[in-house]
């Protein structure tokens, strides 16, 4: 019995991994197919977009030249060393009649000194000012960055659904192209057996050729949308792309009522928000320019060590010690006007920041009117395309059978598929002009 339960344990151990081998491989083909919904695509290119990189160093750039506006307040300390040989050594001129000659040297041959020197900034207005200064910066940055993440998001969702649209336009097509060959199909074999005549059939054939110009069209639209998402993704054309996802979906997903109100287009428009940083920058440096007419006081500490000697026997050298601690006082009597000129140019740049502020302000307004009224408009055209979509199915099933019970005529299916066509396709940019008035929308108004 005990041999039995082995043998059976390792009959059933073995077809476990002869499972496991057969499922292996489907599940590394499913691991490298990379399946895309729409805010995966923005969370995917946020994350890999070189934009993004870019603005993100940038932000790290200048977190580290935010700290550097410090260092002028750091105490500084510093250090010297010197060595110097006298060719002709230095003289001092004695009164005539001098025991000691009329010139006497001064010095040695060999000369060394080295000394440490520490400051320290006491009061520094200007200083204080360039770390706010430095502050607003950083903060430049990090707009700047949420302006590329919105840029990046607003672009890979118009790229995503103009995908869609090629690939649902393409759908219609093949579609089309599916049933304009039924229909020859059927009619040529109506037109064998007397049923109808050959012009009948010639005008069937007809209608397939003239839909085939547009299904190439449709499919080579389709790669042109998909080779873009790629480049905005970052993502090679050797890894397998699925779209998880249709128009319509897309479209239940979004509703106008979630959308945020455009009194707030100030507070959440990013070119406006690095307009008002830039603005409040230029009046921190106006700050700096005139509190530099402010003297400036620092502390100071030295200490030095020196000697001399005609000889290289430094054990019997005499080192002498000297130590120095003060205050620095320093301000600028006149220096040119530069400092008043300065002040000038800094508030005509504030004014022209404001004057473009207020432009940008009213041209964003009407942008942010105009896509909520696209938006209004994309909404009651998709109903009317919708139920013209329904009519055209309607009107394709009233003309094959009056044209199979010889009350119609081959033109009334073929224009009635046409109609279909037309119908669909009007529906499909219908729904991508909806999506992207609101994508638009949430661009102007900083929502990612």
């Amino acid at each position: 019995m005990q041999m039995g339960r082995v043998s059976s344990f390792f009959r059933f151990f073995g077809g476990l991994c002869a499972l496991l081998g057969v499922l292996a491989p489907m599940d590394s083909e499913a691991q490298d197919t990379l399946r895309l919904s729409l805010d995966s695509a923005v969370r995917l290119a946020l994350r890999q977009n070189p934009d993004a990189v870019v603005a993100e160093r940038s932000v790290r750039q200048a977190e580290y030249a935010a700290k550097e506006k410090w260092s002028p307040l750091m105490p500084k300390v510093s250090s010297s060393a010197s060595y110097s040989r006298s060719l002709k050594k230095m003289v001092m001129f004695l009164p005539e009649g001098s025991p000691m000659g009329d010139v006497l040297e001064i010095g040695a041959d060999n000369s060394y000194d080295a000394g440490v020197t520490a400051t320290l900034p006491l009061i520094a207005p200007a200083a204080w000012h360039n770390v706010g200064i430095g502050r607003v910066d950083r903060r430049i940055a990090e707009e700047e960055l949420r302006q590329a993440r919105v840029n990046i998001a607003a672009e890979v969702k118009l790229a995503y659904i103009q995908l869609l649209l090629a690939r649902t336009s393409l759908q219609v097509m093949e579609q089309s192209v599916e049933s304009a060959e039924a229909t020859s199909k059927n009619v040529s074999q109506m037109a064998k057996q007397g049923m109808t005549a050959d012009y009948d059939d010639n005008r069937a054939q007809v209608q397939v050729y003239k839909l085939r110009p547009s299904l190439l069209q449709a499919q080579q639209g389709v790669e042109t949308a998909e080779k873009n998402l790629r480049v905005l993704l970052a993502i090679p054309e050797s890894e397998p792309l699925v779209i998880a996802t249709s128009l319509e979906e897309v479209a239940d997903q979004l509703s106008p009522a979630t959308l945020v109100p455009e009194s707030q287009l100030v507070e959440g428009n990013t070119n406006l928000r690095i307009l008002g940083l830039q603005r409040e920058k230029l009046a921190v440096q106006y700050r700096t320019v005139r509190d530099s007419y402010w003297p400036t006081l620092a502390a100071f500490f030295n200490y030095k060590v020196q000697t001399q000697a005609n000889h290289f026997r430094f054990e019997d050298y005499h080192w002498v010690q000297t130590s120095m601690l003060g205050l620095q006082l320093s301000f600028d009597i006149f220096d040119g006007l530069a400092k008043c000129r300065q002040q000038q140019q800094l508030r005509i740049g504030a004014d022209r920041l404001a004057t473009q502020q207020d432009y940008l302000t009213q041209r964003l307004q009407v942008k942010a009117a105009l896509a909520r009224q696209q938006l209004r408009q994309s909404q009651s055209l998709m109903q009317a395309t919708r139920r013209a979509v329904e009519i055209a199915e309607r009107g394709v099933t009233i003309a094959n059978t009056r044209y199979t019970s010889g009350a119609g005529t081959i033109l009334e299916v073929t224009d009635a598929q046409m109609a279909q066509t037309q119908a669909r396709l009007a529906y499909n940019q219908a729904v991508y002009d909806y999506l992207r008035a609101y994508f638009e929308y949430q661009q102007v108004m900083g929502v990612e």
